[in-house]
């Protein structure tokens, strides 16, 4: 459970469902990759009922050297 702090009330934790996904294309040298995370946008609270992001993305290049 947590605290409400505006009005004092104990609330607890409703249950919820996350979903990832990441696509990668890898070659000898480097490779390409995007992640989405929360893909139902799905909206939940975090330790003290902080809300937290909806469907975030991210596109990202790895080189070995």
């Amino acid at each position: 459970t947590w605290t409400d702090f505006a009005t004092g009330a104990f609330k607890t934790y409703k249950p919820y469902l996350l979903c990832d996904t990441r696509i990668m294309w890898n070659r000898q040298a480097y490779s390409l990759y995007f992640d989405a995370n929360n893909l139902f946008n799905t909206q939940y609270a975090d330790f003290g009922g902080l809300i937290q992001a909806g469907l975030m993305a991210r596109i990202g290049f790895k080189i070995a050297l």
